[in-house]
């Protein structure tokens, strides 16, 4: 039966959202009408170099000595003869402690600024250089990580501050983390790499240049190679661009300028000159009217102008020519709250005492999806299924120590093809690029570099930004993290939720609801501004939290549905206001909808969308399906049940605290009768429980690997942080080619044949 919402879509939004092809998407509908992206190319054809020079080869000593090694275990040099290079010393380190080789100088800083080591770990282990000077250490780098082979590998490290250093080094250190097992250590080599290689180089892929606590899509400018880009020009139109020097390439005494140069190649031109921030991103527009004459196409030149000869680098990005327009597509917004329970909204109607104003007022406005249902209990995975539309038994990022490949399409990059501006704000540092692999596609990205912030120091930056995007298109992730453990909210928010006399349990339960509040009051920030005003928004959580059912107190433990029933609600100018349909829905294909209701639905990215939900009320998703962190459960929503297997062995909780679930081990539940999922009624309705259990276990045999999954770059802080927030198991797999054998015949298996 179709439902009565559908007939109040507007018409454009109708025509995208059943998915036609581009002939079928209305103009006014089609970014691209507004911006060029402009390309970058080096004004003399050459490009800087990306290739290392090497400055100085070392190889063990055949005695060990003057090299000193320090570990727990034995230590001796010989050769290697399964290995290339048959005859050559091998320094063979063991121990079960972390491993330090000193290697003796001098060394001169001017001369290197990276070091390549060829190293065997069996293990995935983590180096550092570091250099010292008169005992004491003068640099560190930063955590590489080696992947763990059977073979050497070269992992090179950079030494960027060694261009800050003039007297030589004592000595460097080599350290390599306790997690590989046993080292082999084949050479040293020293080397050199231009500066302005180190940023992303013009005519390659640019990619997020990380300043401050801003990263933008850029590629590296340096004051010995001008780049120069065409620009088109209309009535009206604007050169605009961000520039910045990254902490890593900034020189003592240096004061560059950044000078620009618009030419129409006969006697229009214009120059006009920038000076740098402090530590931060610069943004400028340039107006191409004041250039004058008639051309339709201009030059610009960006030169880095410094005094002195020493070369500077900096990062120029987000060059584009735009363009007036009447009438711009919707801006788009989405919102996920971490750690948000679908039942904390007033809207919910759940018997929740949580006041959530925003929130509510936006599901009368729009649709509150009774169902939502996530697909992972853990931030990194069920983002990574938000912003690709795929699973994440696909995807195969299945924890907050992975990180999603560059080959994996997202839904920001679909946005940025289809001419938009993209920008991400996030609350917590393991959603960072630099961690969870989630910022490609975006043109900025903001995340902190403390483990979380909280949201209004998110939607302040976000609120600056805004000035810098009118005129354009605009896709915006907005990311906070405050209802996330431990719950802190402000003092006002706390004290209205907190009663005197409350356990300590039910105080934590207050204080949870107390920054669910907060979380609604940075939202309302955000949708009075006046760019969200019509736009088309998307509002939910990467997963829920437990508050004490199942033994799960304060975490987003297992699959019931206190961890993956969350808010999803749709906004829009025309939408079927106060909607509430009830069948399942899966939060992954919010990504889907909202290209949809952007009037791009002829673009190519997985997923149904949720206005189908709108066309049938009686819509049948078919079966909702979840993985749990590290890969530990599975689960399947589907005609009313909710049916959980785990996977491997584990405990509820961190160690070996809580419930013990044992491989293969079931649960089902009735969720009309029990919505919380508190009896398992596994024994007394076996032949159901063999059903979905068949239904989910062919589901996790059919998981392909696209290889979107790599292992994230975390230092040894980063992981004792994540473990603080309780996201890294004491029991974890590697994750295999497949996640359960249908064919099982153990003895939890069994006994469902």
């Amino acid at each position: 039966m179709r439902a009565r919402f559908w007939t109040i879509l507007v018409a454009p939004m109708a025509v995208a959202a059943c998915g036609g092809g581009a002939d079928d998407v209305p103009e006014r509908h089609r970014g691209s009408r507004w911006f060029h992206r402009l390309e970058l190319r080096p004004a003399d054809g050459m490009a800087a170099g990306a290739e290392d020079k090497l400055v100085h080869h070392l190889e063990p000593p055949a005695e060990i000595a003057p090299w000193i090694v320090e570990t727990d275990g034995d230590v001796h040099v010989g050769p290697v003869p399964t290995f290339e290079g048959e005859g050559a010393d091998v320094l063979n380190v063991f121990g079960d402690g972390d491993k330090r080789v000193r290697i003796p100088g001098p060394f001169d800083p001017q001369a290197f600024n990276r070091v390549v080591v060829t190293l065997l770990v069996r293990a995935r282990a983590p180096l550092t250089v570091s250099a010292t000077r008169g005992g004491e250490e003068v640099v560190r780098s930063d955590v590489v990580w080696s992947p763990g082979a059977d073979g050497p590998l070269p992992l090179t490290v950079p030494l960027g501050r060694n261009r800050l250093e003039t007297e030589p080094y004592d000595e460097l250190v080599l350290e390599v983390g306790k997690e590989g097992g046993p080292a082999l250590v084949f050479q040293v080599d020293l080397a050199w790499r231009e500066y302005a290689a180190w940023l992303p180089v013009p005519g390659g892929e640019p990619d997020l240049v990380q300043i401050g606590a801003e990263g933008r899509h850029a590629v590296a400018l340096s004051s010995e190679r001008p780049l120069t880009c065409r620009v088109p020009r209309e009535a009206g139109s604007r050169l605009g661009f961000s520039f910045g020097v990254a902490e890593g390439l900034v020189f003592p005494q240096q004061r560059p300028a950044l000078e620009v140069t618009l030419s129409d190649g006969a006697d229009h031109e214009r120059t006009s000159r920038h000076p740098f921030g402090a530590e931060a991103w610069s943004y400028v527009e340039i107006d191409l009217d004041e250039l004058g004459g008639g051309a339709t196409e201009v030059e610009a030149r960006f030169a880095l102008r410094v005094e002195g000869e020493s070369e500077a680098v900096c990062a120029l990005g987000e060059v584009m020519a735009i363009r007036p327009a009447d009438e711009p597509p919707p801006t788009v917004l989405l919102v996920t709250s971490d750690t948000h329970r679908a039942d904390h909204l007033g809207a919910a109607r759940l018997g929740v005492d949580v006041a959530t104003p925003t929130i509510d007022a936006l599901a009368a406005r729009g649709v509150l999806f009774e169902n939502g249902w996530s697909s992972s209990n853990v931030t990194i995975p069920s983002h990574a299924a938000l912003l690709t539309g795929r699973h994440p038994r696909d995807t195969r990022v299945v924890d907050n120590r992975s990180s999603l490949a560059r080959r994996a399409p997202t839904l920001a990059e679909v946005f940025r093809d289809e001419g938009y501006a993209t920008f991400a704000a996030v609350s917590t540092r393991h959603l960072s690029d630099g961690i969870s692999g989630l910022g490609q596609g975006f043109d900025r990205m903001a995340a902190p570099d403390a483990i979380e912030r909280s949201g209004k120091q998110t939607v302040d930056l976000l609120a600056r930004w805004l000035g810098e995007a009118e005129g354009k298109p605009l896709f915006v992730w907005l990311h906070l993290f405050d209802a996330h453990g431990p719950y802190a909210p402000p003092k006002p928010l706390a004290e209205s939720y907190v009663k005197p006399g409350m356990s300590a349990d039910d105080e934590q339960r207050a204080l949870y609801r107390g920054e669910v509040s907060f979380v609604d009051h940075q939202l309302g920030r955000v949708l009075a501004l006046p760019r969200f005003a019509d736009a088309v928004v998307a509002v939910t959580a990467d997963h829920g939290e437990s508050l004490g059912a199942h033994g799960i107190m304060f975490a987003h433990l297992e699959l019931y549905p206190d961890t993956v029933h969350v808010p999803l609600i749709l906004a829009w100018p025309g939408a079927p206001a106060g909607a509430r349909p009830k069948a399942v829905a899966r939060q992954m294909h919010v990504g889907r909808t909202l290209l949809d209701l952007a009037g791009i639905g002829h673009a190519d990215f997985p997923g149904t969308s949720l206005l189908a939900y709108l066309e049938d009320e009686e819509h049948d998703p078919g079966p909702v399906f979840a993985l749990a962190a590290e890969g530990s459960s599975a689960s399947i929503t589907y005609e009313g049940w909710h049916l959980v297997v785990h996977l491997f062995e584990h405990h509820v909780g961190p160690g070996k605290r809580g419930r013990l679930y044992k491989r293969h081990e079931t649960e089902l539940f009735h969720l009309a009768e029990d919505p919380g999922c508190l009896r398992d009624v596994t024994e007394s309705e076996k032949s159901q429980a063999r059903r979905l259990r068949r239904i989910l276990t062919s589901w996790l045999a059919a998981a392909g690997d696209p290889g979107w999954a790599t292992q994230a770059n975390l230092d040894p802080d980063q992981v004792r942080d994540l473990e603080n927030l309780g996201y890294v198991a004491s029991e974890r797999r590697t994750v295999g080619e497949r996640w359960i054998d249908p064919q099982c015949d153990c003895e939890a298996c069994a006994a469902f044949q």
